[in-house]
């Protein structure tokens, strides 16, 4: 039962928004829902594990008390829906940030067990070299030529030594273009997968012939990301400024294919390729992709000076609801997905979970806490890390400008341990980042990139702008206009392929039917929001 002085906190994986004059809430773990009011929408926006039940009372009497309002009135209303929020599981009670870091105390001392350190360096990205052979408008490396400076073919040997024995499991080989520096690439790729590091790749593939593919592989190269930024020549190429590079790019990706590597045709959205996204999908199907993603031009590096053809809010949603009908449409050939991280569904448990599936407590779950409370997208400084060409150690490769230490110095254990700006990322969780304390949909978002907080405030614990905007614009949207990429008829059969269940106590659950190819539940929950089939649910 309920305290006055009970601290309470939206429970992770919670969201709540509007939708012109409807309010949801909706739970994405057991995808449970009901409609609220905009009553229950203030005082769930003060549910953030730092404010009692008293102070929220307290909040709702000061705003709507009086008149012909009693304060009585106001009183119990409040309260009967914070009890039936805690009933149903919709919150919870007690200091969230003292539960969550509990928690990463508790996976800390395993991890310290095996492997000598609180928090798990599982995931490096690497720049493998500064220098690339293309100018794309929007590279958030700024690449262009190669640093004086960079690791050498041996120290990059010794580098891995230095982050097996630290515990990372998996290198992202990125750039500047990470194949043209070969040489040390795919040695490096060898080396890695001897000490049983699994190895994915970023590249514009316009260098990646018959030969170096063949390389690749055999090195062991588990996972290739090309950047494709249109469906034709001319879209492509007036991004990258360099003619030809299409060509070179779609060939490099046919060669990563044909020697079995699995590629994925990543796009960055602009105002250039945003018309084309249905046929880039339909291409990468084409040609055997195992992956098609986007992300959006963002506001760092380069694309800073080119935010004219970023997607607007509005285009924002476009492309969110395009994903979510074409998951429906092509689930069956590609896997599609968000944003450029490493391939999550596989990889987060294959360097966090298996070494870690442990029960805090009866109600909080590990996997539920590492999904939907972490504080970014990507788990940087707290999973994650970067590492610059000439061997800088930094929270994210978008960050390069915050380095804390150098993999050459020997410090690499006292750096992951103590750098100022892993630090900051470890000591805060959402409900410390500007805006996302009260922002319904934080466990949706996850916080968005810390790297363009960085950009745009100056610090790490700033809003995402962009995905602020986004989910704000998906949010009061009644619907964004994706006729433009499926017909009508089209769009009716994606949709069936969505099914509702008869469970009374889940009505937002969903499920697919079988045989369409890899799934999550969180895909499920966007298409709930994208297509706006919520069922019409309301709790007195």
């Amino acid at each position: 039962m309920l305290q006055d002085n009970s601290l309470i906190a939206l429970r992770p994986g919670v969201a709540f928004w509007q939708d012109g004059e409807k309010y949801y809430l909706f739970d994405q773990t057991r995808m449970a829902g009901r409609y609220i009011n905009r009553l229950g929408q203030k005082v769930l926006a003060q549910a953030n594990g730092k404010r009692s039940v008293a102070e929220i009372v307290e909040d709702a009497v000061a705003e709507y008390a009086g008149g012909l309002i009693p304060r009585d009135l106001v009183e119990e209303n409040v309260r009967k829906f914070l009890g039936h929020m805690y009933d149903a599981g919709f919150v919870q009670t007690g200091d969230l940030k003292a539960q969550i870091q509990g928690y990463w105390r508790t996976l800390a001392e395993q991890n310290k067990r095996t492997i000598g350190f609180e928090y798990r360096p599982g995931l490096c990205y690497w720049e493998v070299t500064k220098g690339c052979n293309l100018k794309c408008l929007m590279c958030y490396d700024e690449a262009g030529r190669g640093r004086k400076d960079e690791l050498s073919l041996e120290e990059g040997l010794q580098a891995i030594d230095t982050m097996k024995k630290a515990g990372t499991s998996v290198i992202v080989f990125t750039g500047g273009e990470p194949t043209s520096a070969h040489k040390k690439l795919v040695p490096w790729i060898r080396h890695a997968r001897e000490q049983g590091i699994l190895c994915e790749m970023f590249s514009n593939g316009t260098l990646i012939d018959k030969r170096l593919a063949a390389k690749l592989k055999d090195a062991g190269l588990s996972y290739a990301r090309i950047t494709m930024l249109g469906a034709d020549a001319e879209t492509h190429d007036r991004m990258t400024l360099v003619e030809g590079s299409f060509e070179k790019s779609l060939a490099g990706l046919r060669n990563l294919i044909d020697t079995g590597i699995k590629a994925c045709w990543q796009s960055v959205i602009n105002q250039y390729n945003f018309p084309q996204m249905r046929q880039m999908v339909e291409r990468a199907i084409d040609i055997g992709c195992h992956g098609f993603r986007v992300g959006s031009l963002d506001y760092m590096g380069q694309g800073r000076e080119y935010q004219d053809l970023a997607p607007t809010p509005e285009q924002e949603v476009a492309i969110w609801k395009f994903m979510g009908h074409a998951i429906l449409m092509y689930a069956d050939q590609i896997h599609l997905g968000w944003g450029a991280d490493v391939c999550k569904e596989d990889a987060w448990r294959y360097y966090i979970l298996k070494p870690s599936r442990l029960m805090v407590d009866e109600t909080l779950d590990p996997e539920l806490y590492l999904r939907y409370a972490k504080n970014s997208l990507c788990g940087v400084g707290q999973r994650s890390f970067g590492l610059t060409a000439n061997g800088n150690i930094t929270p994210c490769p978008a960050l390069p400008d915050l380095a804390m230490g150098n993999i050459r110095n020997g410090d690499f254990d006292d750096v992951w341990r103590n750098g100022e700006h892993f630090q900051i990322l470890r000591e805060n969780i959402l409900e410390d980042f500007d805006g996302c304390s009260s922002c319904g949909v934080r466990f949706m978002c996850g916080g968005g990139c810390r790297a363009l907080s960085q950009y745009r405030h100056g610090h790490l614990c700033g809003k995402d702008v962009r995905r602020c905007n986004g989910f704000s614009a998906l949010a009061e949207t009644p619907a964004a206009d994706v006729t433009v990429f499926f017909s009508k008829e089209e769009l009716d059969e994606a949709t069936t392929k969505f099914e509702l269940t008869d469970d009374p106590d889940n009505p937002f659950k969903g499920a697919l039917k079988e045989g369409l190819g890899p799934w999550l539940p969180d895909h499920q929950v966007l298409i709930r929001l994208m297509l706006k089939s919520t069922p019409d649910v309301v709790v007195q």
